[in-house]
């Protein structure tokens, strides 16, 4: 008998905490081909297998929740950004040694920026905008510099990749022309009583064979028996063929 608890719980409409499973987990098996089993990373997903032996995965188009390659770019030192960071104490420490130099001169101050001027008492006397502008043309160049690395080595990497993905490739046609061995369904043991009932009482009468409905409980149609007893007769030629053979290797052998 149901306990009062458990007649509790089946009314409640809370529903149950159930633990997620990984429903992927096994559901692919690249072992069943052995091209395949030989280049594959457990390590990476699918999908990641797939793209770098050069096949795809799924012949609709992709949804969404694929990476971007990401380009990694060195960090610029002395660039403007850590100029602007810089306080003006700093300026003028740096260049107390040169009498010449003038903070407030526009040629000394960056481009889009401004210094102002106060007095004694702390009030804005005037506001200087610079005019320096930074050396863009050597910036660019070391960002060109950067990103060639980068791309040079992502080349390098696709290139390895594009190598292996047509040797797979070439493996698999290989493979695919080679002979295929035809299998061979054999029948059960209930078929093959029916068959030897079926052409005792009957011979090749497949008319009256389709009305016995305890020889032919499936109703099959005159057509259907043919090819059924047609097997039947071959699965025999074939283990007779089978036994002369183990006799042959048998008296070789002694």
């Amino acid at each position: 008998m149901v306990s009062v608890r458990k007649r509790k719980m089946k009314r409640s409409g809370v529903a149950k905490v159930r633990t997620s499973k990984n429903k992927n987990r096994g559901k692919y098996n690249p072992k069943s081909n052995p091209v395949i089993a030989k280049h594959w990373d457990n390590d990476l997903t699918p999908a990641q297998n797939y793209k770098k032996l050069g096949l795809t995965f799924k012949l609709s188009a992709q949804s969404g929740g694929e990476e971007k390659k990401i380009k990694i770019k060195q960090i610029q030192h002395n660039n403007m950004e850590e100029n602007l960071l810089e306080s003006d104490d700093d300026e003028n420490n740096k260049n107390d040694n040169n009498d010449n130099f003038d903070p407030y001169d526009p040629a000394n101050i960056l481009e889009g920026t401004a210094k102002m001027k106060r007095d004694e008492n702390g009030n804005i006397i005037e506001i200087i905008y610079g005019t320096k502008k930074i050396n863009s043309l050597e910036n660019n160049e070391s960002d060109n510099n950067n990103n060639d690395n980068n791309n040079n080595n992502s080349n390098n990497n696709t290139d390895d990749d594009n190598s292996k993905a047509k040797q797979v490739i070439a493996e698999l046609e290989e493979l695919s022309k080679l002979p295929k061995k035809k299998e061979i369904h054999w029948l059960n043991e209930l078929d093959v009583q029916r068959c030897d009932k079926l052409i005792a009482r009957y011979g090749d009468d497949y008319e009256k064979m389709k009305w016995d409905k305890k020889l032919n409980p499936f109703q099959l149609s005159p057509g259907q028996l043919r090819k059924l007893i047609a097997k039947y007769y071959e699965q025999i030629e074939l283990k007779k063929l089978k036994q002369y053979q183990n006799d042959d290797n048998i008296e070789i052998d002694n």
